[in-house]
C-alpha cells in the first residue's frame, strides 16, 4: 500500500510541539532544543525551506524510498537505565530527536483513522480522553450492578508489552487499519536496532516489540493487540450468552487503554473469564502480570 503523505504544515506543527525538556535520544549530538531553535528561530525562507525538506525527507520515508543503511542510522537510540521499584533497573531506549519530529508529525496525521479503526474496544489512540473514558466505564461497571445484575471488572495487565509485541502482529494490523503506515513501519522495523551509550558504545540491540520512546509506538502496538482484543471481546459475550437463563442476556463489555485491558460481566462469570483471557492471551504469545491482574468485585467470586 502506499504511504502516507504529509503536508509542510503538518511537518511545521511537530517542530512547534517539541518538548526541549525532553531528553535527548542517540549519541548525535542533536537535541530537541536545538533543532527546534534551528528550524523556528530561523529567517522566514531559512525556516520554510528547512520545513519543506524535512517534509519531503519525512515522506521519502513513508512510501519506503530511503536506503536501509540510512533508516539503521536514524533508529540508534540512546540507552539508559531507569530505577523501577520494587525490580530494580529497566533499561530505555531514547530514540533519535530527528526521527521523533517525524514520527510525532505521523503520529498526529494517523490518529483520526486509527480511533475509527480501533473503537470501541481501544481507547488509547486517537480518542479525546480516552484514559478519563476508560476510567469512567470501569466506575460506571461497578456503579450500575444490583441484586439482580452485579457486575465484576477484570483488570489485564501485560509484562513489557510494548517491548515483546510481535512485529508481525503489527504489520498485519496496519494492513488491515492503516496501510499508510505498513512501508515506514517495514523500512524502520525489519532489523534489529542499536542501543548505545550517550559515549556512543554499542550496548546491545533491540530486537522485538516497538522502539522504545517512539511517538508511533502506542499506535503501532494497538495495531497489533487489536484482533486479541476483538477475539477476546466475541468469547465473552458468547460465554455470556450461553450461561444466561433467561433471553435477556447481562450486559458485557471489553475495553483498553493501550496494553492495560478490560472485562465487564456478570461475577459468576468472573472465573470462566479469566479462563479465557489465560488461553486467548496463551495462544497470542502474550505474557500476563500476574501479580497485577485483579478482579474487582462486591460479590463473592
Amino acid at each position: 500500500p502506499e504511504g502516507v503523505e504529509l503536508s509542510p504544515e503538518d511537518i511545521a506543527a511537530a517542530f512547534k510541539r517539541i518538548d526541549v525538556s525532553s531528553a535527548a535520544g542517540s549519541f548525535t549530538g542533536w537535541t530537541n532544543g536545538v533543532i527546534k531553535s534551528l528550524v523556528l528561530s530561523s529567517h522566514d525562507s531559512l525556516r520554510e525551506g528547512l520545513i519543506a525538506a524535512f517534509t519531503g525527507l519525512t515522506n521519502c520515508f513513508c512510501a519506503g524510498k530511503a536506503s536501509q543503511h540510512v533508516a539503521y542510522m536514524w533508529a540508534i537510540s540512546r540507552a539508559v537505565l531507569l530505577e523501577k521499584l520494587p525490580i530494580g533497573y529497566r533499561p530505555l531506549g531514547i530514540g533519535e530527536d530527528w526521527y521523533r519530529v517525524m514520527a510525532r508529525a505521523m503520529a498526529k496525521y494517523t490518529a483520526p483513522d486509527a480511533g475509527n479503526y480501533l473503537l470501541p474496544l481501544q481507547l488509547g489512540t486517537g480518542v479525546k480522553g480516552g484514559v478519563e473514558i476508560a476510567a469512567r466505564m470501569a466506575r460506571l461497571t461497578l456503579r450500575s450492578g444490583n441484586e439482580r445484575t452485579p457486575m465484576a471488572l477484570i483488570c489485564i495487565d501485560q509484562s513489557n508489552a510494548f517491548n515483546t509485541c510481535r512485529r508481525d502482529h503489527i504489520l498485519e494490523g496496519l494492513k488491515e487499519g492503516l496501510p499508510g503506515l505498513c512501508r515506514f513501519f517495514t523500512l524502520f522495523h525489519s532489523f534489529s536496532s542499536e542501543l548505545r551509550s550517550g559515549t556512543g558504545e554499542l550496548l546491545g540491540y533491540s530486537q522485538t516489540g516497538v522502539h522504545q520512546g517512539d511517538p508511533l509506538g502506542g499506535t503501532y502496538h494497538n495495531m497489533g493487540f487489536q484482533p486479541t482484543l476483538v477475539e477476546l471481546d466475541e468469547r465473552i459475550r458468547t460465554l455470556v450468552k450461553h450461561a444466561s437463563p433467561t433471553d435477556r442476556e447481562p450486559p458485557c463489555a471489553v475495553f483498553a487503554i493501550h496494553d492495560d485491558s478490560y472485562v465487564a460481566l456478570p461475577p459468576r462469570l468472573a472465573n470462566e473469564g479469566v479462563r479465557i483471557i489465560n488461553a486467548l492471551f496463551e495462544e497470542r504469545g502474550i505474557q500476563l502480570n500476574v501479580s497485577k491482574c485483579k478482579i474487582i468485585s462486591d460479590q463473592d467470586i
